[in-house]
């Protein structure tokens, strides 16, 4: 007779291993819950957030300068009645890079606390000095506009004063365009900065300097050769020399901590 083959019983799975499938499906679920939910975050960044947050404003994210206590806004160009001046006369400047003819002149002058200036920023420096009058501060200015005569002149006597002090005539020429301009490089020749009468060496401790630093811009003035700026203008620091560029570019330097030279780069004029 044939034998009967006998099959062994079904084992049962070793309650280990019963264990481990159970973990590997509970990871797995895990896993999927994790990568469903950074997939949600995701899609969130991409289009959640560009709604509920609008990006800023581009102006809003221009450098910002040091912040300094400012005056009252009243003091608009609209309410002091100033001209509005074109920018071809709000940023002419004469410098290195950009200077003037011999024969170069402002088209008028006029005369203001007994010191020539271009004739278009009267208005604006009669409307800062009546400011800061009211504010117990009185201006005084000892120089305005220079004729390349003049320039020639103030240069070649700093010159021959180096030459003097043992530099030579080739190092003099070099090392006088530090404090006084060349001719025909000057910005004062412009018409459009004035000099304060006051002394260099302690005006930036006195009440008119912070005045001038707080509330000139309102009336389009800004210091021409500012501190720590002395690479960009190639002339050393003289807070006494202001020079008008009207409100807006005032307040755009003012908040940037601009120069003249760095401001026009930056706007690319």
């Amino acid at each position: 007779m044939r034998k009967r083959k006998k099959y062994s019983p079904i084992q049962k799975p070793h309650p280990l291993h019963l264990e481990r499938i159970m973990n590997l499906k509970r990871w797995t679920g895990i896993l999927l819950i994790c990568a469903a939910a950074f997939m949600a975050l995701a899609l969130f960044v991409m289009w959640g957030l560009p709604v509920l947050f609008p990006p800023e404003d581009p102006e809003d994210s221009l450098p910002q300068a040091t912040v300094l206590p400012t005056a009252s806004p009243a003091a608009s160009t609209e309410e002091n009645d100033l001209p509005m001046l074109e920018d071809s006369v709000n940023l002419f400047v004469i410098n290195e890079d950009h200077p003037a003819d011999a024969d170069f002149a402002p088209e008028e002058t006029a005369e203001f606390d007994s010191v020539t200036v271009d004739a278009r920023i009267v208005p604006a420096l009669t409307a800062l000095c009546d400011a800061a009058k009211a504010d117990g501060v009185t201006l005084k200015f000892s120089g305005g506009y220079v004729s390349y005569a003049e320039q020639e002149a103030l240069y070649n006597a700093e010159v021959e004063r180096l030459i003097a002090a043992g530099s030579t005539k080739i190092m003099a020429r070099e090392d006088a365009k530090s404090t006084v301009s060349a001719p025909g490089t000057s910005d004062l020749q412009s018409g459009l900065c004035i000099t304060v009468q006051d002394d260099p060496a302690t005006f930036s401790t006195t009440d008119t300097y912070g005045w001038l630093q707080r509330n000139m811009a309102h009336y389009g003035f800004v210091f021409r050769y500012p501190a720590g700026k002395e690479d960009e203008t190639g002339i050393e620091r003289n807070d006494l020399v202001l020079r008008y560029v009207g409100t807006e570019h005032a307040a755009a330097i003012r908040r940037l901590s601009f120069c003249l030279e760095e401001y026009l780069r930056y706007i690319g004029a």
